[in-house]
């Protein structure tokens, strides 16, 4: 009989968590590499048929302080270690400014906790959230992971219409994980990147609002959240007629999925890649033209646009198309390359239609200036009967005049 009490009270002794010291509800271990920091921790990790056992028990409201003193001594809170809150009872949690890292299955099994309170939304977008991707259960690191319908406060208001302040430049991953009180967010011009799940499952984001295009195009995209919102703004004026500025020169995977607001793109010539799925789910994009500094469309770019019927593409060689469209509409092409096109890869399967994208550019640079001038002479004088570009039937003199009028307006 002894021998078994020991064994029972050694099996206690391991299940237990020696933490550093206790404060009000909440048991912290002091940070090995900054003994003036702590992190909340567990008391257990065992459940026990003995309710009052287990962690935290009895504890429904976690407001976590800024600071915590203990024997004279002021320690500033900076994390949630792994497994600290696991299946607890507990409804609320109040994150202070403090906070930089929730570890892994810190909120796992919280079924009853239902409302979030955030002081500090800069500081809240910079935790670190340590989770494995491929393990789904390591989601609950997020307080919000476990919870049907949970109620995010921001400074004290319902977190409904988010605006990111000035300072912050990522959004690490997980930050706006499950967040269904969330209808807009609103970008600011020194974002960077937005990571992982940052906004999976927030289902009720109907609006992204940015500063404008350039600093959209900019941001470094892991999870988009206009994926789930669906509708762009710059400010207040949703964005229909978009105008990729010169300045940029790729645009991301993914980047205006499902938006719906499109219906005109403008790219620049100075463009070099569009990015897969970069408008897949554009439903009411009609018709764009794929600059000839494009040098090939790619998986899934433009999948599920229904009401695109129509690309012109200004490149005089056929450019690579892999599995680009999967619905039926007309390519134009450079009307001397027609041929061409309906021999080519992924462009064979469209209805291909001529169009001239630079008239004029009878040496194909893709620019209209002296040059075309010097080959309309050699075809003038071998007898050519390409490029009558004054329509009068001949090719003579009266199309160079043509074309230089062409080179003043260009």
């Amino acid at each position: 009989m002894k021998k078994l009490l020991f064994i029972l009270f050694i099996t206690t002794v391991l299940s237990a968590h020696a933490y550093d010291f206790k404060v009000g509800d909440l048991v912290y271990n002091i940070n090995a590499d900054d003994n003036a920091k702590v992190s909340v921790t567990y008391t257990s990790r065992t459940t026990y048929s003995d309710p009052t056992l287990n962690n935290y028990y009895g504890v429904t409201d976690v407001n976590i302080p800024e600071t915590v003193k203990y024997n004279g001594k002021t320690y500033t809170v900076t994390g949630i270690e792994a497994f600290s809150f696991q299946y607890t009872s507990i409804k609320s949690v109040k994150i202070p400014k403090t906070l930089n890292y929730i570890g892994i299955y810190a909120f796992n099994g919280c079924s009853q906790l239902t409302t979030l309170y955030i002081y500090d939304l800069a500081a809240w977008c910079n935790i670190t959230f340590d989770y494995v991707p491929s393990d789904i259960y390591a989601m609950s690191c997020c307080p919000t992971y476990n919870v049907s319908d949970p109620v995010v406060y921001v400074n004290g208001k319902l977190a409904t219409d988010i605006v990111l302040p000035s300072s912050v430049t990522e959004i690490k991953p997980c930050a706006f994980y499950n967040w269904k009180s969330m209808t807009s967010i609103t970008i600011n011009k020194n974002l960077k990147k937005i990571g992982t799940n940052a906004f999976t499952r927030s289902n009720n984001l109907t609006a992204v609002k940015i500063p404008d295009i350039e600093t959209w195009c900019n941001i470094e995209f892991i999870d988009n959240p206009l994926t789930t919102a669906k509708h762009l703004y710059i400010g207040d004026q949703e964005v229909k007629n978009l105008v990729i500025p010169e300045s940029v020169t790729e645009l991301s995977s993914g980047i205006f999925r499902n938006c719906l607001s499109l219906e005109t793109v403008k790219l620049y010539r100075k463009l070099t890649t569009i990015g897969v799925m970069a408008f897949q789910g554009c439903q009411n994009l009609t018709s764009i033209t794929i600059p000839y500094s494009v040098t090939g469309l790619y998986r899934q770019t433009f999948y599920s646009c229904a009401n695109l019927t129509s690309v012109y593409l200004e490149s005089y060689t056929p450019i690579e198309c892999k599995s680009a469209f999967n619905s039926s509409l007309t390519a134009y092409v450079p009307s001397r390359h027609v041929s061409e096109y309906k021999k080519a890869d992924g462009w064979k399967s469209c209805a291909i239609a001529p169009w001239d994208p630079f008239p004029g550019d009878l040496n194909e640079d893709y620019e209209v200036n002296s040059g075309d001038v010097s080959a309309l002479y050699n075809i003038i004088l071998s007898g050519g009967t390409d490029y009558d570009l004054n329509s009068d039937g001949t090719v003579n003199a009266g199309d160079i005049s043509s074309l230089y009028q062409l080179i003043l307006n260009n």
